[in-house]
């Protein structure tokens, strides 16, 4: 049978004494069933609050908020960190809301940044939306896109790739030594190169041999023109 305590007159019911440090409440039983109405449950603790669940199971502890949101918040000193681990399992994060921050991670410190680590499967970021990074640190590598042992692809279809240095230079560099070192192609049928420049010009320096051919059959195959003046050519 049932052993009810308490009764029909709203009252308190307590458990151990307040002023004791030693008194201990010991509930045992296969199944524990807390309810309790719009006052909520408060456990309240100067030590550690352990919930732990001996099932195998993939829901072995279920944090359930069937109509409001959960928190979680940890006010403390450096290194007194909330950690979420899963030893030989995954840890996954969803959101099915629809909003444009649906899943948010900002470590919101002056100084606070965010590490992403991951073995030879690598990071894969795949979206039917705009991939946007941005960084607004006024520095020569505000941005760096880095292959410590291979090499980087940036590639479109069907839409430009546009880089556009404002008030800087674009420089391109290569140290491989290699006839095609740094290569430009365009390499449809119809596709060509168009370099346009200021006042500054154009320079093309080599210490081996500078090319210029064209396979084009037509009477004007290579042309050299100068509309506002000459042209010097010059051997030593």
């Amino acid at each position: 049978k049932d052993i009810l305590i308490g009764g029909a007159n709203n009252n308190d019911i307590k458990l151990g004494k307040t002023d004791s440090t030693t008194t201990e409440i010991v509930l045992s039983s296969i199944l524990v069933d807390i309810n309790a109405g719009t006052g909520g449950v408060d456990m309240d603790s100067t030590g550690q609050v352990n919930i732990v669940s001996s099932l195998d199971n993939a829901s072995a502890i279920a944090l359930t908020a069937s109509a409001g949101g959960i928190d979680i918040t940890a006010t403390g000193a450096a290194d007194e960190d909330i950690d979420i681990l899963a030893s030989g399992s995954s840890v996954n994060i969803q959101s099915t809301e629809s909003d444009a921050n649906a899943i948010t991670i900002n470590a919101s410190g002056t100084d606070g940044g965010i590490n992403i680590d991951a073995g030879t499967n690598g990071v894969e970021l795949d979206t039917t939306g705009q991939v946007n990074i941005a960084s607004s640190k006024d520095d020569v590598s505000a941005i760096a896109l880095i292959a410590s042992a291979g090499g980087i692809d940036i590639s479109a279809t069907g839409k430009d790739i546009d880089i556009l240095a404002t008030g800087s230079s674009v420089n391109i560099q290569s140290t491989e030594a290699d006839a095609n070192a740094i290569t430009i192609n365009a390499s449809d049928t119809d596709g060509g190169i168009n370099i346009v420049a200021g006042t500054s010009g154009v320079v093309l320096d080599s210490t081996g041999q500078v090319n210029i051919a064209s396979s084009a059959n037509s009477e004007n195959a290579v042309v050299l023109s100068a509309s506002a003046g000459g042209i010097d050519i010059t051997a030593n």
